[in-house]
């Protein structure tokens, strides 16, 4: 049976939320929440939660201080390379918005409590040849490349986004979408409103990624922070239109009062979903053959006890761990 998470991952959710038994913790059990929490880079979100709750959490507090600080000068990294974009952005008139981490950024407690991946950006089809332009005039360089054979990708025929390496070093992913760039902030234009960002969250992390603990309680942590205030019942009423919203929402609500967990997506949907996302985008790029029958070196990279052995056999045994993946609930 597939589950969100482990009863310890659960444990740590609850903590990290506000609502686990606090005044049960002794040395050990904030150790075992340490580790757990810097193994899944959640160190700064547990620190938050001690001081929050005005807890000391004891010899911990410098590991998970050390982590928070790290991931503090990243995001504060990233937030400049943000505004670097969106000068530039500007500077032509091109319509855009932040999305997913980044635009988590205004509504964190400390710079620390989150890690954020890369910088995401949506920008309408029309303005593409203008993105590209821009960046690579900046001294942005193209880092998507083919998974299976190293090549470089093309960003006018490479599926919907592009990711480039920047002059800070951080990783940017531009999303070409083909529906309208989802409604503004009212305090930031430049960031979705609360709905549509918890909208696009929910899709991204229950509907095209494999879960994983960080994924599952960073996402919800993210709603936790937007649910702030009003927020709840804005969510709420954003879900109604949104079934992994809802679910999440769902979630969310279990972990705080203690309830059972619902369903998770069952593992078939996940997996077919990046199976179709990943044939059309190779199809773009024409790397389809290669999405289909990836050449020994990639094959041996995922799994490297099979290293040597026919490629015939290396074949076989990627479709078969697809194929179970299909069966799992």
């Amino acid at each position: 049976m597939r589950n969100w998470l482990s009863p310890k991952e659960r444990e740590l959710a609850e903590f990290l939320l506000g609502v686990g038994p606090w005044a049960e913790l002794d040395s050990e059990k904030i150790g075992e929440l340490a580790k757990l929490a810097t193994e899944l880079q959640l160190g700064g979100a547990l620190l938050w939660a001690f001081e929050a709750r005005g807890k000391d959490p004891g010899p911990e507090r410098t590991s998970l201080l050390l982590q928070a600080e790290a991931i503090a000068a990243r995001n504060t990294w990233l937030r400049a390379g943000a505004e670097e974009i969106s000068q530039a952005l500007e500077s032509i008139d091109v319509p855009y918005r932040f999305v997913k981490g980044i635009a988590l950024l205004p509504h964190l407690p400390h710079p620390g409590s989150r890690w954020l991946d890369d910088i995401d950006l949506l920008v309408e089809p029309p303005y593409r040849h203008q993105v590209v332009g821009l960046f690579c005039r900046l001294g942005f360089r193209p880092a998507s490349r083919s998974l299976y054979s190293g090549r470089p990708l093309n960003p006018w025929t490479d599926g919907h986004g592009f990711l480039f390496e920047g002059p800070f070093e951080v990783p940017l992913e531009v999303h070409f979408i083909r529906r309208p760039l989802p409604p503004p902030s009212s305090e930031d234009p430049r960031f979705p409103s609360v709905e549509a960002l918890a909208q696009g969250l929910a899709e991204h992390v229950l509907g095209i990624e494999r879960l994983s603990p960080l994924k599952v309680i960073r996402f919800v942590l993210d709603l936790h922070l937007l649910s702030r205030g009003e927020g709840r019942s804005r969510l709420w009423r954003a879900s109604s239109t949104c079934p992994a919203l809802r679910l999440g929402m769902s979630l969310l609500d279990a972990l705080e009062n203690g309830g059972p967990l619902p369903a998770p997506p069952p593992a078939w949907r996940t997996e077919f979903t990046i199976l179709v996302r990943g044939l059309k985008h190779h199809w773009k790029s024409r790397t389809l053959f290669e999405a289909l029958f990836p050449p020994r070196s990639f094959l041996e990279r995922e799994d490297p006890a099979f290293r040597g052995r026919p490629l015939l056999l290396l074949h076989a045994r990627r479709w078969g761990k697809r194929f179970l993946g299909f069966f799992e609930h």
